[in-house]
């Protein structure tokens, strides 16, 4: 059927005069490849619709079960430049005026497809998203990004590889973080990972009245608070202090905590621990400041056949001893035992290549047995000169009951004990006082390089002793004073303490503490950016371990970096690596922050925390929801 009128009227009409019916007016259906129905107005004059449609009913104009498509659209119900068309609850949009930023605030949705949810790409000069609260009083987070999957809460990422600004650049000028971190599940609140040269992490406090931690890791369950691991050559943690202050500082304040404050573990050839000193402070100090602990301030240990301590002057002109034991306790200020009976070395061994005695005492020396080898011969007797220095001597005096003369010897004329300073000798030689002599030589079991040891009732045998001191080695003490203290004003190490066994897995050297002073204490006043307080290294590229674990079960910080100086530009924390792990893990199942960063000095304008990288991987990225202000 074809309509056709080249007059005023129209070329079709199709009409239903009957209200009960309601089928529609026309009806047009196609099997085929083309149109079921085309509405064209060809005259380029004609001003009217190609197909108008009305109604005075309370249905829809035009009702359509497909796609509608179109290369243009009006809506002329209410319309005002800028206007958004906007749903009501049943599906029926007008214009409304658009919510800033295009979204209705407050704006809530949710998405269960598989691609992105919510996507912002800006191409142009402009940040491709800001939030900000302008609110002062407002405590609520600018921005909060929650996960209940298995891949990151947030990520943030620069790609292109001349960009050297931030991935993530947060800042506050208030008193609450400028970036806070948590998770309740098994990832990471904040990792930081880079493949670059620069920084995974770097956590600074530019205001010199800051008393605030540049990082602070806490934890109340069995993980790190504070985990650093790295498989390259640089620190896996790393403090550094230009001031007055500890560049690290390990404490437990929990009283029933048996753990270490701190642990150095190698399989490797460097030290568990190393202490180094350039300027006039001790290299490496053990304090044990509770009167009531009866663990040893320093307890070394060897199971392979070094010296389990050496300590060594390399100063020439230094007039200070080796070492130094003092007690202000009840017990020996230094003890030496050998309790191999096959050992023929003495327990105590002392030579002098200078013009000093090789042993000095200002107290009673007693001894069980006594060998003076310098000129003997039988029968002399120890003759003293003006200086109090005495020698073998052919006896001078005559022949009685006492003393019996056999040429140029003297022995005891009666087959008792000979005593001095007492009417009771309990030996045969009992001297009650001060004995002093310029040589002295006891045969029984002697052997070249043995020591004079004592037992427990002050018996003394030559007995054979490694360097230093006499293993294994253990002493306590109550004074006030240092314990034992090393000190080395050469190049060499104050002390080394290494384990070559590869298959022992106890430490190098172990600290404890159950008084206020810290375990171990390590301070350096030398001058030097690569000069460290304290060095802890892994040199094991095959090691699983940590070159340094900081663990409390208390509510103290498991680590804690600070600089006092407030000219001092060094980080009070500076991690890094060159391999495939984390430089910094920073891991809680408590209730406190994995890593929380703060500023408290609000004329600061640097970032709470920084994060920058030359890699093709993320500067931060989040498992979990990221919050800020």
């Amino acid at each position: 059927m074809v309509g056709l009128t080249t007059g005023a009227g129209k070329a079709g009409e199709f009409a239903i005069d009957n209200g009960s019916n309601n089928q529609p007016v026309i009806s047009a259906s196609t099997i085929g490849t083309g149109q079921a129905g085309v509405f064209t107005i060809n005259n380029p004059g004609n001003s009217q619709a190609a197909l108008y449609v009305s109604t005075d009913g309370s249905g829809p104009a035009i009702n359509s079960d497909g796609l509608l498509k179109t290369n243009s659209f009006r809506l002329s119900d209410s319309p005002t430049a800028g206007y958004v068309l906007t749903s009501d609850a049943n599906g029926l949009g007008t214009w409304q005026a658009a919510a800033s930023g295009g979204l209705t605030l407050p704006y809530s949705d949710s998405y269960s497809g598989n691609s992105a949810a919510f996507v912002i790409t800006a191409t142009g000069p402009e940040r491709a998203g800001i939030f900000q609260i302008n609110n002062p009083s407002n405590e609520q987070t600018a921005l909060e990004v929650n996960t209940n999957g298995l891949s990151t809460a947030g990520i943030f990422g620069i790609d292109n590889v001349s960009n050297t600004a931030p991935a993530l650049n947060v800042a506050t000028n208030g008193s609450g973080p400028g970036i806070e971190a948590n998770t309740d599940g098994s990832g990471n609140a904040i990792v930081g990972v880079t493949t670059g040269a620069g920084k995974a992490g770097e956590f600074n406090i530019d205001n010199s009245g800051s008393n605030s931690h540049a990082l602070y890791g806490s934890t109340n369950g069995s993980g790190d608070a504070l985990h650093g691991s790295t498989s390259g050559s640089g620190n896996a943690v790393q403090g550094n202090t230009s001031g007055t202050g500890n560049a690290g500082y390990f404490s437990i304040n929990n009283s029933g905590n048996s753990n270490n404050a701190i642990v150095g573990v190698t399989n490797g050839s460097g030290n568990a621990v190393s202490g180094y000193n350039n300027g006039t402070g001790s290299a490496a100090n053990f304090y044990i400041g509770s009167s009531g602990n009866g663990e040893n301030a320093l307890n070394v240990y060897t199971g392979g056949t070094g010296s389990a301590g050496y300590f060594e002057v390399g100063n020439s002109a230094a007039h200070e001893p080796v070492i130094v034991a003092g007690t202000g306790g009840l017990g020996s200020a230094g003890a030496f035992s050998i309790d191999n009976t096959g050992n023929s070395s003495p327990a105590l061994s002392a030579s002098t290549n200078g013009t000093g005695p090789a042993i000095e005492s200002n107290g009673l020396l007693k001894t069980s047995g006594f060998q003076l080898t310098s000129a003997p011969s039988d029968g002399y007797v120890l003759t003293s000169d003006a200086s109090g220095v005495g020698t073998w001597q052919a006896s001078s005096g005559g022949s009685d009951s006492d003393w019996t003369i056999s040429g140029d010897d003297m022995y005891s004329g009666v087959s008792g004990n000979v005593g001095i300073g007492t009417v009771i000798p309990a030996e045969k030689l009992d001297v009650a006082g001060a004995a002093k002599m310029t040589g002295f030589q006891m045969p029984t079991a002697a052997a070249d390089g043995y020591v004079l040891t004592t037992d427990a009732s002050g018996i003394g045998t030559w007995q054979e002793v490694s360097e230093g001191f006499s293993l294994p080695f253990s002493d306590s003490y109550s004074g006030s004073s240092d314990a034992f203290s090393v000190t080395t004003t050469g190049t060499g190490k104050a002390g080394e303490f290494i384990i070559d066994n590869t298959n022992s897995s106890t430490e190098a050297i172990y600290a404890s503490t159950n008084g206020y002073g810290t375990a171990v204490y390590c301070l350096n006043t030398g001058l030097g950016e690569v000069i460290y307080g304290g060095l802890f290294e892994l040199q094991n590229t095959s090691s699983g371990g940590a070159a340094l674990k900081a663990s409390t079960n208390s509510d103290g910080s498991a680590g804690y970096f600070e600089i006092n100086n407030g000219s001092g530009s060094g980080n009070a924390l500076h991690v890094t690596t060159n391999g495939t792990g984390n430089a910094l893990f920073s891991r809680t199942t408590g209730s406190g922050h994995a890593g929380s960063f703060l500023i408290n000095n609000i004329s600061n304008s640097n970032p709470a925390l920084y994060a920058v990288t030359n890699g093709s991987g993320p500067a931060i990225k989040s498992d979990g929801l990221l919050e800020t202000s």
